[in-house]
């Protein structure tokens, strides 16, 4: 499932601003993905312009197990909103799976991936929570990316390989143009599970005057 999330990120994307905002717009990539291994299905569905993201995306289908038939289900729902000052993603990630008949492990899969690009014209705080991510398979990507193109600079990243933590990072953006990056993935092999998912990217940040006045500019490097 990866590999054709990246895959469609790269694509070429439209260019939108936001009139009288602290974010301006520029690109966005906004995909889910639901998939079942007893079927070998695949489905995707991707935000067609800088509208909100509401949707739901099943993949569900029945194998035989050896006591009997089973589920196997994948499912992604999405909430994403790109406003003039905040962008925020919240969901849930399902998936069912269990022991096929001939002993092999059938897999439910959810992921959803989120790449927005904007402009600051000015200084300005921010603020970026996130939920741990869900799933501790190692096969399940996570990443979380801010970074600022202009300087190319890498403000804050944190992927599926260091410890799963909540996110609650503020700093200040300088004027610029920046690229913000989520990405989710949930792999489930027995019986259903769902987990949630809340993203947040807050411009001008709650705490933003006490920030501008005495916060540094938080820096963490990309492993």
């Amino acid at each position: 499932m990866r590999s054709s999330l990246l895959i469609s990120a790269g694509l070429a994307l439209c260019a939108a601003s936001s009139v009288h905002a602290d974010i301006m717009y520029l690109t966005q990539e906004r995909t889910i993905e639901a998939a079942t291994t007893a079927n070998a299905a695949l489905l995707t569905q991707s935000a067609p312009d800088f509208a909100p993201f509401l949707a739901t995306l099943t993949s569900s289908t029945t194998f035989q197990t050896p006591t009997g038939p089973a589920t196997n289900t994948g499912e992604t729902t999405i909430d994403c909103q790109l406003d003039p000052n905040a962008i925020r993603a919240n969901g849930s990630l399902t998936g069912a799976g269990g022991l096929n008949i001939s002993g092999q492990l059938e897999a439910g899969e959810a992921a959803a991936f989120i790449l927005v690009t904007f402009n600051i014209t000015e200084a300005i705080p921010f603020n970026l929570l996130c939920t741990p991510r869900p799933s501790s398979d190692p096969r399940d990507e996570f990443e979380i990316e801010l970074t600022n193109l202009t300087t190319t600079t890498n403000i804050f990243s944190l992927t599926q390989d260091e410890p799963a933590q909540a996110v609650n990072v503020n700093g200040i953006l300088q004027p610029g143009t920046y690229s913000l990056q989520f990405q989710v993935e949930m792999t489930v092999e027995t019986l259903q599970s769902t987990q949630a998912f809340d993203f947040q990217f807050l411009v001008p940040s709650p705490a933003g005057a006490t920030l501008l006045a005495a916060a540094p500019l938080l820096r963490r490097r990309r492993r």
